[in-house]
C-alpha cells in the first residue's frame, strides 16, 4: 500500500479532507503560522503571522478559525496545567499550545485543562522524528507476564487496562511520603517466557538484548540495574507469582476490567496472568506517553470561543485540540477527538460562512476564500 501510494486509516482520513478542501478552491499557505490575533473594537478581524522572515497581517472576512492542536510539546504548560513533569509527547512536534497562547490574550475561557490523551509508551533513548525523541506505543505492559512497577519496585496499576486510566494513575500523590511515587521512572518487569513474545521496536525474539532494556539472571540483580530495592521487587514478583497460582489478583484486579479482554470474548485470570519465574528476567522503562492534550479554550455550539468575561468572542472559533474537550475528563476510546473535531470544523466552517462579510484591513498575505 504504501509503495503504491494508497494511504488508510488517520493519514487517508486526512487526504480525504484535504482533497475536499483543495477542490473547494481554499488555498493553504505552509511554513506561515500565525503569531497572534488581530482585534479590532472586541472583534477578530485576522492573524499576525510569519512568512519567510517577515511579518505578514491575514484579513479574515467572516472570522479565524483556531485548529493548532493541543500542547503536548511545551513543558511548561504541560506542567502548569496537567501537573506533569516527565510527559513524552506522541505528536507532531509543532503542537507547542500557540493557538491558546493566543486565545488567552484574546480573553478566552478556558475548560478540561488537566486532561489527556495519554498513552503509555517505550523509547530506545536513540530514535528520532523531525529531530525529537519518538517513543513507540506498542510496549509490553498487557502481556499477561508483564508488572508495572515504580521507582520503589512495587506494582501500582492493572496493567492491562485502558491507556488512558493507566495514565492517570501517575499522577496519584502519596500524602505519606508528600510525593508522586509513579511518576518516573517507572519499569515494566517480565521474564523469558515473555520476551519471547515481545516485539518492540528492535527488541525481538531471537536477537541479542538491546543497551535500552535491562537484563539479569535474578530479580535481585535486575533491581540493582534499575535502581530499586531489591527486596521490595523480589517481594512483588513473589507476590505477583503466587496469586498468579491462585487465580485472582486481589491488589489490582488484574483480568476483571473488560478492556482486558474487549478482542478475545472478554477477560479473566487465567487468560491475563502469567507468572514471571523463568531466568533471564527483563525491566523496560515505562512512559508517560501524551497523545495530545485535550483541554483548550471553551466553545459554545458553534465552536464559537467563549470570553472568560461572559458570552463569546466574536469572530474567533476553535476545533480540535486547541478547543477543551467536550468528553472532559473521560475518553470514549479511540476517536473521541476525530469525531468531535470534524463535527465540530463543520459547525464553524457553516457558522462562519453565514456571517456577513467585514472588509479587509491592510494589504493580507491572501485574501481568503470561505465556503460552505
Amino acid at each position: 500500500r504504501e509503495a503504491a501510494g494508497i494511504r488508510t486509516l488517520g493519514p487517508a482520513l486526512v487526504s480525504g479532507i484535504l482533497r475536499g478542501a483543495l477542490d473547494l478552491g481554499v488555498r493553504l499557505s505552509t511554513s506561515t503560522p500565525a503569531r497572534r490575533l488581530v482585534t479590532e473594537d472586541g472583534t477578530i478581524t485576522g492573524v499576525v503571522a510569519e512568512h519567510e522572515g517577515q511579518e505578514v497581517r491575514i484579513g479574515a472576512r467572516r472570522g479565524v478559525i483556531l485548529a493548532s492542536g493541543g500542547f503536548e510539546w511545551n513543558p511548561e504548560l504541560v506542567l502548569a496545567y496537567l501537573g506533569i513533569p516527565d510527559g513524552f509527547p506522541l505528536s507532531p512536534s509543532t503542537n507547542v499550545g500557540d493557538g491558546l497562547q493566543m486565545g488567552l490574550e484574546a480573553g478566552a475561557a478556558i475548560a478540561n485543562m488537566t486532561n489527556a490523551v495519554a498513552f503509555p509508551c517505550a523509547y530506545d533513548e536513540h530514535s528520532t522524528l523531525d529531530g525529537r525523541p519518538f517513543g513507540n506505543m506498542a510496549p509490553p505492559r498487557s502481556d499477561p507476564g508483564c508488572i508495572i512497577v515504580n521507582g520503589r519496585g512495587r506494582r501500582f496499576v492493572n496493567e492491562g487496562i485502558s491507556y488512558m486510566d493507566v495514565a492517570k494513575t501517575h499522577r496519584i500523590y502519596d500524602p505519606q511520603t508528600a510525593s508522586y511515587p509513579n511518576t518516573g521512572p517507572v519499569w515494566m518487569v517480565f521474564d523469558h517466557d515473555a520476551r519471547e513474545r515481545i516485539i518492540c521496536m528492535d527488541f525481538v525474539p531471537g536477537q541479542p538484548t538491546p543497551d535500552w532494556v535491562k537484563e539479569a539472571p535474578t530479580i535481585e540483580d535486575l533491581a540493582g540495574k534499575m535502581g530499586v530495592d531489591p527486596h521490595v521487587l523480589g517481594a512483588e514478583v513473589v507476590r505477583w507469582n503466587d496469586n498468579v497460582a491462585a487465580g485472582a489478583d486481589p491488589d489490582f484486579g488484574r483480568g476483571t476490567v473488560w478492556w482486558e479482554g474487549f478482542q478475545t470474548g472478554g477477560p479473566s485470570p487465567e487468560k491475563n496472568t502469567a507468572s514471571v519465574a523463568k531466568a533471564p528476567f527483563y525491566a523496560m522503562r515505562l512512559y508517560n506517553g501524551i497523545l495530545g492534550t485535550i483541554g483548550g479554550l471553551r466553545i459554545d455550539p458553534n465552536a464559537r470561543v467563549r470570553a472568560a468575561r461572559g458570552g463569546v468572542i466574536p469572530g474567533l472559533y476553535a476545533v480540535g485540540n486547541v478547543a477543551a474537550g467536550i468528553f472532559g475528563q473521560t475518553y470514549p476510546g479511540g476517536g473521541g477527538t476525530l469525531g468531535p473535531n470534524i463535527t465540530f470544523g463543520y459547525l464553524a466552517g457553516s457558522h462562519a460562512a453565514d456571517q456577513e462579510p467585514r472588509a479587509l484591513p491592510g494589504a493580507p498575505l491572501r485574501e481568503p476564500v470561505a465556503h460552505r
